[in-house]
Order: structure tokens, then C-alpha cells, then sequence
């Protein structure tokens, strides 16, 4: 069963990623991790919570980490890639990559794959995309103000 969280959430992606990555690597290296941590921090506050994913671990969290490491912060860096490369306005590129993950994640949930509980929910399920995707979007801001004063 961890095949599918495999392809799904770090092979396929990263294939359909990897040349946007090697060619824009100056762009989405600085990002990349900080999405990463960002995943990791939300997948591992839902899994104590509010979700779990299958096949479920003694670590509850390990089902995710293909997905920690490829589709998410894949997402927030292919959106970060539109915003300064392709010069696409940033609000409705956030509120697409959530709405994105978050029809992904409620197909999973129809398959059966995920699970929620304590009064979650896909509205839910929405905000914990939103809020580190703006997060992603506001730390670029900062970082470009920052790289720019010292050069």
C-alpha cells in the first residue's frame, strides 16, 4: 500500500518536476526545504490530531514522507516558479495550489487512504494547504527584499 503514497507522492511529481528544478534551480533551491519543513510540521501536528493516512506505522507520520518530500513542497515551488518567473499574480496562483492539494487529499480520502477525525474536515483540510502556502509566498517576499539589499 505504500507503493501508491510512493508514486503518487514523490515519484510522479518529481518526474513531472525535475527539469523545471535543474532548470530554475537559483529560483526554487532557497524555497524547496523551507516547504519541506513546512509539510513536515503540518503533517505532523494533523497525524496526532486530526487525520491519519494509509498504511498506518508505529510513526504515524511516516505514510506521509513521500508526500512531505515531493508533491507538497513540489506544489509550493512550481507556484512560487509562476509568481516570479512567468510573472503570474500570486493570490490566485495560493488559493489554486490549496484547492489543488485539497481535491487530492479528499480523493484520497474517498478511496479510503485517509481518514479523519476530531471534527476535521476538507473545509479544513483547505486552510492546513492555505496557511503554509501563503507562509511559502510571504518567506519569498522576504527573502528576494533581503537578497536584494545585499547585492
Amino acid at each position: 500500500m505504500m507503493t501508491l503514497n510512493i508514486l503518487v507522492g514523490f515519484v510522479v511529481p518529481w518526474v513531472l518536476f525535475i527539469y523545471l528544478f535543474i532548470k530554475h534551480w537559483r529560483l526554487l533551491f532557497p524555497f524547496f526545504p523551507v516547504a519541506v519543513a513546512l509539510a513536515s510540521v503540518v503533517n505532523n501536528i494533523g497525524f496526532n490530531y486530526f487525520w491519519l493516512l494509509s498504511p498506518v506505522f508505529k510513526n504515524i507520520a511516516f505514510s506521509a514522507i513521500p508526500f512531505d518530500l515531493g508533491l507538497f513542497p513540489i506544489i509550493a515551488s512550481y507556484m512560487l516558479y509562476l509568481v516570479y518567473e512567468k510573472k503570474i499574480k500570486p493570490v490566485p496562483l495560493i488559493f489554486i495550489s490549496a484547492l489543488m492539494l485539497t481535491c487530492l487529499e479528499w480523493l484520497l480520502k474517498q478511496q479510503g487512504r485517509v481518514t479523519y477525525f476530531n471534527n476535521w474536515n476538507v473545509f479544513w483540510t483547505f486552510f492546513s494547504y492555505l496557511i503554509p502556502i501563503i507562509a511559502m509566498y510571504v518567506y519569498s517576499v522576504l527573502f528576494f527584499k533581503m537578497y536584494r539589499k545585499t547585492n
